[in-house]
This record gives structure tokens, sequence and C-alpha cells, in this order.
């Protein structure tokens, strides 16, 4: 994919229309399984703004914060997006999934990993652990992230991050989740000086 603003109306349409019906959770939905989205360029524009799907800037800013500070404040991103709470499971444990407090240690590990040693496999951040096969609420949509120093198309070294996810909805959770990783990638190239690689 170029980026999300030329080509997130192909990528619903391909949902809608080669998507295998599923119901899940009591809802019918169409599923692809086994697809790779790769951004060649994570500098071009990954937020879909502009193109007949209304997007909430302040909430995808507010995500990619909380993620790279390793926070979350429940509280701020029901103000930027109040109808949030409305695709919430468990409205008693909201910040249980959040990515921030699960990510922040890794996140400083994966750095100095990289520092000692750019050319390691091993810069990689677990989000899904075991308790989310029990818990009852919302639960992490993204298994893991890794981050490589790879030679890019010119052959220069850049960080490259890979995104595992177990569940993607191409609607709520692709334009954000796409948004936010790109940003920590942003992010912790700044950190180590290096130009930033495909997503």
């Amino acid at each position: 994919m170029n980026n999300l603003v030329d080509d997130y109306v192909t990528l619903v349409e391909r949902v809608r229309d080669t998507g295998w019906p599923v119901e899940v959770r009591g809802q019918a939905t169409r599923e692809l399984t086994a697809v790779t989205l790769i951004f060649p360029d994570p500098t071009t524009p990954l937020l879909p703004i502009g193109v007949g799907r209304r997007i909430n800037p302040k909430l995808a800013a507010l995500e990619a914060l909380q993620l790279i500070s390793g926070s979350y404040y429940h509280q701020l991103v029901v103000a930027a997006a109040p109808t949030f709470q409305d695709v919430l499971v468990d409205l008693d444990t909201p910040e249980y999934g959040a990515y921030g407090p699960r990510t922040v240690e890794q996140l400083a590990n994966c750095v100095a990993i990289l520092r000692d040693d750019p050319l390691t496999r091993q810069a990689v951040i677990a989000i899904w652990n075991e308790k989310d096969l029990t818990h009852t609420g919302d639960r992490p949509c993204t298994i893991f992230l890794q981050f490589l120093v790879r030679p890019g198309p010119s052959t220069i070294m850049s960080l490259e991050l890979h995104v595992h996810m177990r569940s993607q909805d191409v609607w709520l959770g692709t334009p954000y989740d796409v948004f936010m990783f790109s940003q920590l990638q942003h992010t912790v190239a700044r950190d180590l000086g290096l130009p930033v690689g495909q997503y």
C-alpha cells in the first residue's frame, strides 16, 4: 500500500467483497486471514482523512501519545471520543487492554538492545499475554511488535516495524492502529538516529 489516504477505500472494499462471512460474538462480519499490509514509506499519510470515513484526529494523536509515553488515561480518551465507551466490553476495566502500560518497560529495553546490536532480531514487544485468554473484558488486538534495522530500498539502514495483530477491524481499528504504531516507529527511529523503514 502507498498510504492510507489513497488506499483505504480499496482496503475496505476488499474486505467487503472478498471477506468470508463469520459471526463473532453475535455480530455478523466479514473476515480475511493471513493478510499483510506493507507501507514502504511510513512518512506518507497513514491516517485516512478526507476519504469518506470520519476520523477523529484527537483520538489518533492521544492514542499515539499514550503508547509512546507508556501511559493510559481513560478520561482523556473519553473526552477526545465520547462514544469510545460504547465499544467497550467491560466498562469496569477500560484500562486492562491499554498498550502504553504493557509496553513502556519493553520499549526501553528494545531501544537499548538496538543500540547495542543494531542487527538483532530480539527487539520484540509482547502485548498479548496469557491472562488475556481468561479475561472477560476488552483484550488487546495486537500480539507483538518487532523492530528491525535493515537496509531499505536505497540500501540505507532504516528502522522497520512489524506489527502482528490477532484481530483488526478495518473500520474501527485499522486507521488508528496504523497511525499509532507508525508514530511509535518514528519516535524509536529518531531516538536511534535512523531513518524510518517500512511498516
